[in-house]
């Protein structure tokens, strides 16, 4: 299963639990605040605490079924550029379908992204941090199909606000650009699993790329 960063919006929630002195919940660049979306993560390094994320969709699968994640993650600055965050998700899956057929719940892998902002220009209202994101294969729940090795996606955050546009464009001067560009990398080319005919009661070998 692939890795997942849905993240939410109960940010009020996460602004809150962290502490205030010299802590920011998001990036702020100049006059611009980042901050972190459904899908994006903010484009600087942070000490942040999100929790809960709640996402529910149906998946691609045949046949389709509900899944249900609820997910956290705390993130805390080593230096004034360099943050280490860990995540971990519950997921459930209603039947019909997910990897049992009937249904399932379990935690997926955790996560541990390792994050360093490289370039910073208030003036400009520019931001852009690369990081590395582990997913510990083995650590969540095969019945919700977390996969059983590491899984590695180097990633290039951005984030870019229109504050410095002349003025006669100044109409647009509020907008702000974020963005995150990854390759997910498994560990492995290839997992094979063994299981049983039910109707033959045959050895099974299935070979996933």
């Amino acid at each position: 299963m692939s890795m997942r960063r849905l993240r939410a919006g109960l940010s009020g929630l996460a602004i809150m639990l962290v502490p205030f002195s010299e802590s920011f919940a998001h990036e702020i660049v100049g006059n611009r605040f980042f901050p972190a979306t459904l899908g994006i993560d903010d484009p600087g390094v942070n000490d942040e605490l999100a929790f809960p994320t709640v996402s529910s969709f149906k998946t691609g699968d045949d046949p389709s079924f509900r899944q249900r994640d609820f997910s956290g993650e705390f993130s805390k600055r080593i230096t004034e550029a360099f943050a280490v965050s860990f995540g971990s998700t519950y997921s459930h899956l209603s039947p019909p379908g997910g990897p049992t057929g009937m249904g399932a719940n379990g935690f997926q892998n955790l996560d541990t992204t390792f994050k360093y902002r490289v370039f910073k220009d208030p003036e400009h209202e520019f931001v852009m941090s690369v990081g590395l994101s582990v997913e510990w294969g083995g650590t969540g729940a095969r019945s919700v199909g977390a996969d059983p090795f590491n899984t590695y996606t180097p990633t290039v955050y951005f984030g870019k606000g229109l504050g410095d546009l002349p003025d006669t464009l100044s109409l647009i001067r509020p907008v702000a650009v974020t963005g995150q560009v990854g390759y997910a990398i498994p560990g492995r080319r290839s997992t094979t699993t063994f299981g049983i005919d039910p109707d033959t009661g045959d050895t099974t070998i299935d070979t996933e790329f």
